[in-house]
């Protein structure tokens, strides 16, 4: 039974990103693969000893899609006639961050489909950077939504994609504040493809570095 609210209204789009003016329920929406709009907030910092890391939270094992999978930080969808700032709310909501508009480093868009047992979900996502270097116990979970966060440092996270090794170590803080060292694999996370990985890595590795990074437009083919 998930605990995402099935009747939440979602404003529907053509394959192009525009509206269509349809407004249709959340659960209507991922039935019938309709376009619909999400946002996605990578939260980055500096560790401790000064390396950069990214931060991905545990989806809850009562989510409709990739339960119990490692996720990008903040990530939601809109709600019918919400702007950038209504949606930012999800940062306080999942992981306890309060965030500003001006604090989102614009990366790019990206449209996906994704094909599971009992859903077809459409994107069009907004994409975002957010740094924050706090360490993992400054987050608080959403009861529902998030298990608990993992940090890993970009070098870390090359080099688990790029198939340098089959594992990596990292430290996980649960929802209750239990903190454990956890063995990552690239199956853990949520079925993000590599060239939008790979582009998001890259627009952390120019921020982490002082540069801006170019905003990129990605459209991935089903799976």
């Amino acid at each position: 039974m998930t605990t995402d609210p099935q009747h939440e209204l979602f404003d529907i789009l053509d394959a192009a990103g525009n509206s269509t003016g349809e407004v249709k329920p959340r659960g209507q929406v991922h039935r019938d693969g309709d376009w619909h709009r999400g946002l996605h907030v990578w939260v980055y910092g500096f560790d401790e000893t000064g390396q950069p890391f990214i931060l991905f939270q545990r989806r809850s094992m009562g989510k409709d899609t990739w339960a119990g999978k490692l996720d990008l930080a903040v990530g939601g969808h809109f709600a019918a006639g919400e702007q950038l700032e209504d949606t930012l709310r999800e940062s306080e909501e999942e992981i306890g961050l309060v965030a500003a508009v001006s604090d989102l480093v614009p990366l790019g868009r990206r449209f996906i489909e994704d094909f599971g047992a009992s859903y077809v979900d459409r994107e069009l996502d907004e994409v975002y950077a957010l740094r924050c270097d706090q360490p993992l116990e400054f987050y608080c979970l959403h009861e529902d939504e998030v298990d608990g966060v993992v940090a890993i440092t970009v070098a870390d996270l090359r080099r688990l994609f790029q198939n340098e090794g089959s594992n990596i170590s990292a430290r996980e803080v649960e929802r209750s504040g239990n903190a454990r060292n956890v063995t990552i694999r690239p199956d853990d996370f949520a079925g993000d493809r590599a060239t939008y990985r790979n582009a998001v890595i890259d627009s952390i590795e120019t921020l982490v570095n002082g540069g801006r990074p170019e905003q990129f437009l990605l459209r991935e083919p089903s799976s």
